[in-house]
């Protein structure tokens, strides 16, 4: 399952296999707000942050916490993101 996965990924600092299940996420899944993107998978909020030339990453876990994962570059996630911002 995805929350196990990205959960694993994320204890670990695995930024490939973060990146690689973000982008297992559909786009059209994803909500467009001023400044951000943001998509609710299996209880888990994933936002994402334009930051210049990267794009800033937190995870709202189902738990309450939420973790920062840190900068991605816009090449990591443009297939996700398509042109990004």
């Amino acid at each position: 399952m995805f929350a196990d996965e990205f959960r694993m990924a994320c204890d670990e600092k695995d930024r490939a296999e973060q990146c690689r299940l973000i982008q297992t996420i559909p786009a059209t899944e994803w909500v467009h707000e001023y400044r951000f993107r943001w998509v609710v998978v299996e209880r888990i909020t994933i936002r994402l942050y334009p930051n210049t030339s990267n794009i800033l990453v937190s995870v709202d876990w189902p738990d309450g916490s939420v973790q920062y994962l840190g900068p991605f570059t816009v090449g990591e996630l443009k297939h996700l993101t398509g042109d990004p911002y």
